[in-house]
């Protein structure tokens, strides 16, 4: 690899031809060497890029539901009327 930069010490460091990067780590590469051309940088992850495609949940959120007076209600509020807090911090009115 040549003509990319790497974060070293919060710095940005030319990196050295034929220097490989480690796994699960980014560097920026620049282009438009050619005469005339913009010079630009971009950034490219070294080996094979992962991420998250799709968000599954079996609909229990596990949020658990309380009074104003600090009581456990549950964890749904089927049939139950009043001012509720959330294990989250929300506020829910029914």
């Amino acid at each position: 690899m040549s003509n990319a930069y790497v974060l070293y010490n919060n710095e940005l460091v030319l990196i050295q031809d034929g220097t490989q990067v480690a796994a699960h780590r980014c560097y920026l590469q620049a282009g438009g060497n050619a005469a005339g051309a913009p010079r630009v940088l971009r950034i490219a992850a070294a080996g094979t890029v992962t991420g998250i495609d799709a968000l599954v949940t079996d609909g229990n959120s596990g949020v658990k539901y309380y009074d104003l007076s600090g009581r456990y209600v549950g964890t749904s509020l089927n049939g139950k009327r009043g001012i509720f807090i959330t294990s989250d911090g929300k506020k829910v009115v029914r």
